[in-house]
């Protein structure tokens, strides 16, 4: 099913180049590359807007150069695993002020799933677990009870306005109006240009780091085209056009 998906959604074509050279199975932790799928928006405090990716995946680096914006440093190991890594909830909604979501159709979708599987799988107050909340804050808002609370705010009052001191709304780091235009329907993107991206990775990423990684791409979707056609030779060559280096390469 792995491969009839794929030969199905050609948009796939530079997501599997990439985990089928050495950049997909790499050496170690050190040598793994991580990427962000969404689309992102910059704003300024002139309310000026440009889109950006945390970390390179899809966009040419030669036409968006990566701009270094600070370090994720890993200093020391989880005290209790489970607290700490298990519990963890991220979320893509969760910004902070001058980061804000962009009509990235799949990042729309995530903002809501994000946090919703998080109320699934940790339960209703996930936020206020202390992996997950604000460091060294106390957060004031108007969510209180439910399974598991953690943070009473004191018996603060849960609805807004009210006159005890509630938290208000703060206007200067609200979402800048953008302009809309065009007509809404679905449309398919399949017949899109699935092939080009794919192709300039696999002539170059030889020269972006250090293995031979257009001979691994070749090698290792081979090794994994040929295990399917032993288990499964039938389904294989008759239900199923099987994807070809050449198709990637032109």
């Amino acid at each position: 099913m792995f491969w009839d998906f794929l030969s199905l959604r050609p948009e796939s074509t530079h997501q599997v180049s990439i985990l089928f050279s050495d950049r997909g199975i790499p050496y170690g932790y050190r040598y793994m590359n991580g990427y962000g799928s969404n689309t992102f928006k910059l704003i300024n405090a002139e309310n000026e807007a440009v889109y950006c990716k945390f970390i390179y995946k899809v966009w040419p680096q030669k036409e968006f150069p990566l701009i270094e914006v600070g370090k994720l440093v890993l200093n020391r190991n989880p005290k209790n695993y489970f607290a700490e890594v298990e519990q963890i909830a991220f979320s893509v909604a969760s910004l902070v002020p001058g980061i804000e979501s962009s009509p990235d159709k799949m990042l729309q979708g995530r903002l809501f799933s994000y946090s919703d599987t998080q109320r699934y799988r940790l339960g209703t107050n996930f936020l206020q677990l202390p992996v997950n909340c604000p460091y060294r804050v106390r957060p004031r808002n108007y969510e209180r009870d439910g399974e598991m609370t953690i943070q009473s705010q004191d018996g603060a009052p849960n609805y807004y306005p009210n006159s005890f001191g509630g938290p208000v709304n703060d206007r200067t780091v609200r979402q800048p109006p953008y302009y809309v235009a065009g007509d809404v329907d679905r449309y398919n993107s399949e017949n899109e240009d699935n092939f080009t991206q794919a192709g300039i990775f696999y002539r170059e990423a030889g020269r972006q780091i250090p293995f031979s990684a257009s001979l691994s791409l070749e090698s290792n979707t081979r090794t994994a085209l040929y295990c399917l056609y032993q288990y499964g030779c039938e389904y294989v060559s008759v239900q199923m056009p099987v994807p070809t280096i050449s198709s990637v390469v032109n």
